[in-house]
């Protein structure tokens, strides 16, 4: 599965043709995703070939629609190969998150809503964000989730409500410099102790989640806008999607 506007289809398919006749592969089938159809649909129509083997070849939302087409039915290649000329979160890694932020500060609206984690009781909170994700790094180093694990059956929930412009500068010095920095190796994790919950940022960890809005809300999909909703449920399907990664990334 390709994505025709992210990818140069020529230098893929020669490289995918000498990968296939190296490895005795059976003949490639290809699949180009559109407007219309980002993924699920050309995937869906490749199980339905009987295919053993899905690659996707596209950017962020190319690979996710692909995922979740092909989630408990066939093997998902990890390579993801994208237009960095088009992609300013690779040209500029921190650069287009600090944007994020600056437009951030300038928006006072605030999130009220009723929540139940797992089988927890219900809660009630007010925050600024709120952001469900198994798997916590961005570019440049910036460590959102500290403790996910893309594998572990789990996805991480982090409440952020950072009070004003101090609030968000806490915020980015935990996130970018103590998360990111400091506590990538077993010194920086002892010196800075460990993680506790505040009033910037919450984090908690479950399988399902349930939250209502008290008035309709921006719901964005890793970076892709998916509409309003006044109420989301999310949750975790454990071990439901086996993907090749190469040999050293899987020893890592």
């Amino acid at each position: 599965m390709y994505n025709p506007t992210k990818v140069d289809i020529a230098v893929l398919h020669a490289a995918i043709s000498a990968a296939a006749t190296a490895a005795g592969w059976a003949e490639t089938s290809w699949y180009e995703t559109s407007v219309d159809d980002v993924g699920q649909g050309v995937a869906a129509q490749a199980l339905e070939a009987g295919v053993d083997l899905v690659i996707a070849a596209g950017g962020d939302g190319t690979v996710r629609a692909v995922a979740e087409a092909v989630r408990g039915s066939a093997v998902l290649d990890a390579k993801m190969i994208e237009n960095t000329d088009d992609d300013l979160k690779k040209k500029a890694g921190w650069v287009a998150y600090l944007r994020a932020i600056i437009v951030s500060l300038r928006d006072s609206d605030e999130l009220h809503l009723r929540f139940r984690l797992d089988d927890r009781k219900p809660q009630r909170a007010t925050v600024h964000t709120v952001i469900l994700g198994n798997c916590g790094s961005l570019p440049s180093n910036i460590l959102l989730l500290p403790d996910a694990v893309v594998d572990d059956g789990l996805f991480d929930l982090l409440l952020m409500r950072p009070g004003g412009a101090l609030g968000w500068l806490r915020v980015w010095w935990k996130v970018a410099w103590i998360n990111g920095i400091v506590r990538r190796t077993a010194a920086g994790r002892t010196i800075a102790g460990e993680r506790r919950n505040d009033a910037d940022l919450h984090y908690e960890t479950g399988t399902h989640f349930t939250a209502r809005l008290s008035r309709p809300e921006n719901i964005e999909l890793d970076g892709d806008a998916f509409g309003e909703a006044t109420a989301f449920r999310a949750w975790i399907e454990p071990a439901a999607l086996t993907i090749r990664v190469p040999t050293t990334a899987a020893t890592e």
